[in-house]
């Protein structure tokens, strides 16, 4: 068996293993100094690679990407064994993402790249910045220098700067804890400052776009792209309820969150499924039957194949990346001519959206979305039922032989 090398860095990690009978097997190698430091997986297999030694796109792509995980996974331990001088703003970070008492420890994985993004941008602007030194104006400095401002103090990266600066406070906020007396007193500098939010999103997604991006899904050979679309939009999910996540814990990762065929969507057609963001208090509820883009989808799973995860890649077999999800969203958006400022998080406002210009009761939409607000301390299953079914029919028609004829052709 001989290995033919990839010139890096169009798809860095990958290995193309030549076997005596002339096959080739392709598969992503992480690097062995990640490995002896704990990372997982060690290698991927590349199913649709031919091992050529041109590697195709989708290969580059998917190489791109397990390597920037596997680099922003080594860079994590690379911080908890190089601390920054104490009394520095890079102190401050190193602290709160190594000490084992840190909130940090507590975050959903899902979320945390997107502190250590932040983390990042603060460690590289200001990181050698003494504590002692920081005054309330040189925060505002940053917040604008964050930003990008403009000579009229406009915001170009409004979400950035914002991120910024509540990271900031975050990790002073942990830092006082060590009852260092600068960071004591940063901390109470920045308590009562004020940082204008971002607007929140205003996109929702329309109902013949869903149906396009379906339609689109299937035209690209992406069906559980389809389904997965179909369910956000069908049950108002969350994409993570949907797709799962993965967690990296101790070296190991493992999937949790995501759908699951018996346990979550039964034989009867009926969805339960303990919602993420409620800390799995609340339950999304529904009777599948009562929603066809959903059904339509569902019976396309041969019986031998509903078991497990409901959501798989077609290419590994196991459940989505979020990054990768990500990807195949925008590939089939842009294919089926939806702009870009529409995301996929968008789904959910525009099936809340869609239900209540149609009719459907906000007290029943909210516990179909399970909102809290208005939640009326539900004590049983079957009241939640009732309500998620009057949102279906509002939305959907009574049953699948009731549809309206508009209904219909649409699907």
């Amino acid at each position: 068996m001989s290995v033919e090398p990839e010139i890096p860095p169009l798809a860095p990690g990958r290995k193309v293993l030549k076997r005596k009978n002339g096959r080739k097997d392709v598969y992503w190698v992480a690097a062995e100094s990640a490995v002896k430091a704990g990372y997982r997986p060690k290698t991927v297999r590349l199913f649709d690679d031919p091992g050529d030694p041109v590697a195709p796109l989708a290969t580059v792509l998917k190489c791109q990407v397990f390597q920037a995980e596997m680099l922003e996974w080594v860079a994590g331990m690379a911080t908890s064994r190089n601390m920054a001088p104490a009394g520095t703003i890079s102190w401050l970070i190193d602290l709160y993402l190594t000490d084992e008492d840190s909130p940090y420890r507590s975050i959903r994985q899902s979320s945390q790249p997107s502190y250590l993004r932040s983390l990042a941008i603060i460690k590289e602007t200001v990181g050698d910045r003494r504590i002692d030194r920081v005054t309330g104006k040189d925060v505002r400095h940053w917040f604008k220098r964050w930003g990008r401002a403009n000579d009229k103090g406009k915001l170009k990266h409004h979400y950035r700067a914002y991120s910024c600066i509540q990271l900031l406070r975050i990790i002073v906020y942990f830092g006082k804890e060590t009852r260092d007396r600068a960071t004591i007193e940063l901390a109470q500098t920045i308590r009562g400052m004020r940082f204008n939010q971002p607007k929140g999103r205003s996109q929702k997604i329309t109902k013949m776009q869903v149906i396009s991006l379906i339609a689109g899904a299937h035209e690209m050979q992406m069906p559980s792209m389809a389904l997965a679309i179909s369910l956000q939009y069908g049950c108002s999910l969350r994409q993570k309820d949907v797709i799962g996540e993965w967690i990296n814990e101790g070296g190991k990762q493992h999937w949790s969150s995501g759908l699951i065929w018996g346990q979550h969507i039964k034989k009867d057609w009926t969805l339960n499924k303990p919602t993420s963001k409620s800390n799995f208090e609340e339950i999304a509820e529904f009777d599948l039957n009562l929603i066809p883009l959903v059904m339509a989808e569902l019976v396309r799973i041969p019986l031998e194949k509903r078991i497990g995860p409901v959501i798989r890649n077609e290419t590994t077999g196991l459940p989505y990346r979020q990054n990768e999800f990500s990807r195949r969203f925008r590939r089939i958006a842009r294919e089926v001519k939806i702009p870009d400022n529409i995301w996929n998080m968008d789904i959910r406002a525009g099936a809340i959206t869609d239900a209540l210009n149609k009719g459907a009761q906000p007290a029943d939409v909210m516990k179909a979305a399970t909102h809290k607000t208005l939640n009326m301390n539900l004590h049983y299953d079957r009241e939640r039922l009732d309500k998620t079914d009057r949102v279906s029919k509002a939305r959907f028609g009574r049953s699948n032989e009731e549809n309206d004829e508009n209904d219909e052709n649409d699907y």
